[in-house]
Formats: structure tokens, C-alpha cells, sequence
């Protein structure tokens, strides 16, 4: 094989893209030409390749830009309204055809992409060196009683890649909700199914088309910026996380938690810089929203809107602060009893199969597990059955309150899920997915390169 130089490669680029390659890199000559395709290689896929194909978005053939918009769309980068907005041109053989703006935004985001991942890398990289003694910090702050009861990880590349993504991927769907809000009533989050469907089918027909500055608004967000890599991290705010399982989940138990974690606020030994109570439905929570709205006064440096009543409709229930460790790595710190963080990773196990996540990360044997249990293709059943969901949520939610209104004193049997669904449905059991959980671990230990 022929080896050709970097610097041969990109005046090869500069020549063939012409005069707009030529006006992107004016003034800056060959070598910062270099400096850019070394700085923006990027890994698809797991795949390394030089972005040179990505200089000059309008150079590119379209089926060039068709395989970057499908990855693109296996890390659903894109909402489906965006993507009807970048896919609806097609020539007279049925092929996709782009804009000079569709071109620019799908090479846009693809450079944006590839830098998220190589940010996520490096936040994972730090989040690993300092585990241990991240670890030991929050050991030696509960000391004897509780410091064997805190597990502790940092955060894979693969997640923090997904935070990042998500994001992302969050901004674009406000700015999806914008465009909703212009030519319908109400909000896209709270439309019904057909509307929602009759947004899109405008945009796939072109009855609705965005304007010169709307393409550059959205353009924005694909933008590169000086304080990418910082900006980063304060999304990512659980390269370190640790959490404490308490033996029952007791009033005496999360009391005398409560007490150290206030001492050590006031002696400044933790820096938090969130709070997130989870409880909802009557739920007791394992700490008071009193007692956490008290923390300004320990530490005004606590943010005045501290985030004490988050709640989710599923009723799930923990307390979780987010902190930032004496090392300078930001971390997350959980509280719940032992018997609820079951119900906690079922629940967890159930909602990235609902979400349709990319559970299996292209990981061969995960994708046959998965495959084999079948409960991927349970849920999706479950999903397209209204009353039997709304029974399984129901089913979800007691199991919640059951498990902590125990830890509290009550004296009654924990959920059964036949008791509230069809017996085609008892492989849902939390007890099951629990089991799930624990076996996608095992496997996910054979890929530390992914999974970390």
C-alpha cells in the first residue's frame, strides 16, 4: 500500500474543493490546513478516518452525506422533524438530494458529533484516575458504620458519550418545539399524536420550510466553540459516582446520615453544587425537602435554586446530590436501602428497553442475550397495549412506595405482578429485570473498552 503524506492529502483537498475550501482557510496556508485534518479526525462507528471528506460540505456527493445522516441517526442525533427537514428532496431514481443548508448542517453535525466523543474520552479518562480516591473521600466522610455500604464507579466513555448526545440532542428538539409553536396551537409536548404526526407529514410535503436565519439558528447548535470542552463537563456531572445502601432504609438510619452529610456541609469537607430529591405520591423521601433547603444556611455557596423536589411520574425514589470532590473531579452521590436500589436498577432495566436505547452498544453477545430473553420485543407489546402499560406503571409505582413505606414500619406483602397484568407479561417482573441487570453486567465486563 501507498503511503501519501498529510500535507500531500490536503493540498489534494484544497485543489479539488475549489474556492470554498479556499475561503474557509484563507490566509492560513497548507500547514493549518494540517493542523485541522490531525485535529479533526473522527471516530464513527469505531472507525478512524480523516475528516478531509468533511472540509467542504458542498464538495460532498450525496450519497456521502446519506451514510453520515444514518449515523448520525443510529445515535438519534436528530428528532424526526429535523431529519424530514434535511431528507425530503429526492431526484426522479428516488434519491436523496440536499441544499446547500441540509449539506451544511448534516456535515455540521457530524463534526460535532466526533467532537463530543473524543470530549467524552477524555472526561471518562479523568473520571477513572480519580475514582479510587474519590471513593475513599466519601468513605471516610461516613465513616465506620457506613463505609462498606458505598459501591463506586466512574463513568464509561460510552455513557458520558451518551450525555453528551443527549444534550445535544435536547437543544435541537427546543428547537423543534419553536418551529411547533409557529404554525400550531398549544406545545409539541403536549400534542396530541395526530398533530404531531400532521407537523410532520407538512414538513416531509414541504408546507413548512425554515427560513435563512432559522437554518443559521440551528446551524448554531453544531457550532465549534471555545468552551466546548468546558461547557462539557458541567453537563457531565457524574464522571465519579458513589452510592450508599443502607441496610433497611430506616428513619434511624437515613437521621443519622442526614446529620453527617450537614456536618460536613458546614465544615466545608463537600462542596455540593446539586440536589435532587426523587419522591412523589405520597413517597416519603430519605431526606426531608426541609432539612435540604436548610443547606444554604450551612454553605451559602449552595445555589439559591437548589433542585430539592425533583420528582418522576414513575415513582422513583432516591436522594441524590452532585458534588465536587477535593480532587476537582465533579461526582454523584446517591442514597437509598439496599431492597430499594432493586427496585431502582429493574425499573432502570425496564425504561432503556421502553426509550429503545442502544442497550447492546453493538456488542454481539449482548444483542443475542437480549435477543433470547425477549423481553425487548415484550415491551415494545406492552408499549402498544394503553391499559395493560398504565396497570404495569401501577404495578412499578407500588412496588416503590411499598419498599420504603417497609423500611418505615408498614407490614405488608411487596407487589405481584400477576396481580396487575396479563401472565404473558410476568417475565416484566422487577425481580426479573433485576436479574437481566445483574447478567448484562457479567457480559459487559468481557468489554471494558466500551463499557469501561
Amino acid at each position: 500500500m501507498v503511503k501519501i503524506g498529510l500535507k500531500h492529502i490536503a493540498q489534494q483537498v484544497v485543489q479539488k474543493a475549489g474556492n470554498t475550501v479556499k475561503n474557509v482557510y484563507s490566509n492560513h496556508g497548507t500547514q493549518n490546513v494540517k493542523q485541522t485534518l490531525t485535529r479533526d479526525v473522527v471516530e464513527i462507528n469505531g472507525v478512524q478516518k480523516t475528516a478531509a471528506s468533511n472540509i467542504s460540505a458542498s464538495a460532498m456527493p450525496d450519497v456521502q452525506l446519506t451514510k453520515h445522516l444514518t449515523e448520525l441517526g443510529k445515535k438519534k442525533v436528530f428528532n424526526r422533524e429535523i431529519l424530514a427537514l434535511l431528507t425530503r428532496n429526492r431526484n426522479e431514481n428516488g434519491e436523496l438530494i440536499y441544499h446547500p443548508e441540509q449539506r451544511e448542517i448534516i456535515s455540521a453535525a457530524v463534526k460535532k458529533v466526533n467532537r463530543l466523543k473524543n470530549i467524552a474520552h477524555k472526561l471518562a479518562d479523568d473520571g477513572k484516575r480519580a475514582e479510587k480516591e474519590a471513593y475513599e473521600e466519601i468513605r471516610n466522610l461516613f465513616g465506620a458504620k457506613y463505609k462498606d455500604s458505598i459501591e463506586h464507579r466512574s463513568k464509561s466513555k460510552e455513557s458520558t458519550f451518551d450525555k453528551l448526545v443527549n444534550h445535544l440532542r435536547e437543544n435541537i428538539d427546543k428547537f423543534r418545539n419553536e418551529l411547533y409553536k409557529e404554525h400550531f396551537k398549544g406545545t409539541y409536548k403536549k400534542a396530541t399524536e395526530e398533530d404531531k404526526n400532521k407537523f410532520h407529514s407538512m414538513i416531509m410535503e414541504g408546507k413548512i420550510s425554515l427560513s435563512e436565519n432559522q437554518w443559521k439558528k440551528l446551524g448554531k447548535l453544531f457550532a465549534r466553540s471555545k468552551q466546548e470542552y468546558r461547557d462539557s463537563k458541567l453537563v457531565v456531572m457524574d464522571q465519579m459516582g458513589t452510592r450508599l445502601l443502607l441496610p433497611t432504609g430506616s428513619k434511624k438510619e437515613t437521621e443519622e446520615v442526614t446529620d453527617i452529610i450537614e456536618k460536613a456541609i458546614k465544615a466545608q469537607k463537600i462542596r455540593v453544587i446539586r440536589v435532587s430529591n426523587y419522591s412523589k405520591d405520597g413517597i416519603k423521601p430519605y431526606i426531608s425537602n426541609k432539612r435540604i433547603a436548610g443547606w444554604q444556611e450551612l454553605d451559602h455557596r449552595i445555589p439559591t435554586l437548589v433542585n430539592y423536589d425533583k420528582s418522576k411520574d414513575n415513582g422513583y425514589t432516591t436522594f441524590q446530590m452532585n458534588v465536587i470532590h477535593k480532587n476537582g473531579i465533579p461526582g454523584e452521590f446517591q442514597l437509598r436501602s439496599k431492597k430499594m436500589n432493586i427496585v431502582c436498577n429493574g425499573e432502570h432495566t425496564f425504561y432503556d428497553m421502553l426509550e429503545n436505547k442502544d442497550i447492546s452498544k453493538g456488542v454481539s453477545e449482548l444483542q443475542e442475550y437480549y435477543e433470547q430473553s425477549g423481553l425487548v420485543k415484550l415491551v415494545q407489546e406492552l408499549k402498544e397495549d394503553p391499559v395493560s402499560f398504565s396497570s404495569y406503571m401501577t404495578y412499578i409505582k407500588d412496588s416503590y412506595k411499598k419498599t420504603r413505606d417497609t423500611a418505615l414500619g408498614a407490614d405488608y406483602p411487596m407487589p405481584v405482578i400477576t396481580n396487575y397484568i396479563d401472565d404473558k407479561y410476568a417475565k416484566l417482573s422487577l425481580e426479573n429485570l433485576c436479574k437481566i441487570a445483574d447478567d448484562v453486567k457479567e457480559i459487559q465486563k468481557k468489554y471494558p473498552a466500551i463499557f469501561g
